[in-house]
């Protein structure tokens, strides 16, 4: 599905990493691990099509990245995006991420993650942890072939991390692949990658 070769990032005449080399196939969940500022973050904007300028080589199913208008990636940043002005309904409906608003679909996966918010509340009204939570019931609600995610189970209780582990086998099991980050012990893979292997200190 994704293939990442001789990958090399540099903020002005500081490379981030260099010469990562990674193969993602289908029904495979990676983990990105590395210290802070070691460029997790920015690898995930290379493979998602967001970050472009980059040395070497990312394709994407067989297709150089750069090439590819849309690609089916679903990709969600530490920041969830959202406007706390803005009512859930408001966030949800508005999301460009969204391909197709299903409503019922969030509604379901927020009362699997045991979160309660009333949808014509202000977003601003909500704890950094609901707030993760609607976010994540809006990523379980989209189909695509690739999701990347940055910080994923930061700001979960127990409750969300058991429930978002769930979905990811469950998206898996389904046919896509899935990248995430996570600076602590959470979160299970298939396969881990540490981004400051590829440092040349």
């Amino acid at each position: 599905m994704l293939k990442v070769d001789n990958l090399s990032y540099a903020y002005t005449d500081k490379y981030l990493f260099e010469n990562l080399n990674l193969y993602l196939d289908i029904k495979t969940i990676t983990k990105v691990s590395g210290s802070n500022g070691s460029g997790k973050t920015t690898f995930l904007k290379n493979i998602s099509g967001i970050l472009q300028d980059y040395e070497g080589e990312i394709l994407y199913l067989n297709e150089n990245i750069k090439d590819i208008s849309s690609p089916n990636i679903f990709y969600a940043g530490h920041k969830n995006g959202f406007k706390d002005n803005l009512t859930v309904r408001e966030n949800l409906k508005n999301d460009l991420r969204i391909p197709v608003f299903d409503l019922d679909k969030i509604k379901n996966y927020l009362s699997d993650f045991g979160c309660e918010v009333s949808l014509s509340t202000s977003l601003g009204n909500y704890s950094e942890g609901q707030k993760k939570k609607i976010l994540l019931s809006l990523f379980a609600s989209v189909k695509a072939n690739l999701y990347v995610l940055d910080e994923p189970f930061s700001n979960l209780d127990d409750e969300g991390i058991d429930c978002l582990n769930h979905i990811f086998w469950q998206k898996a099991s389904e046919g896509s692949s899935i990248v995430f980050t996570s600076h602590e012990n959470q979160g299970k893979s298939s396969q881990e990658i540490n981004i400051d292997d590829f440092k040349n200190d």
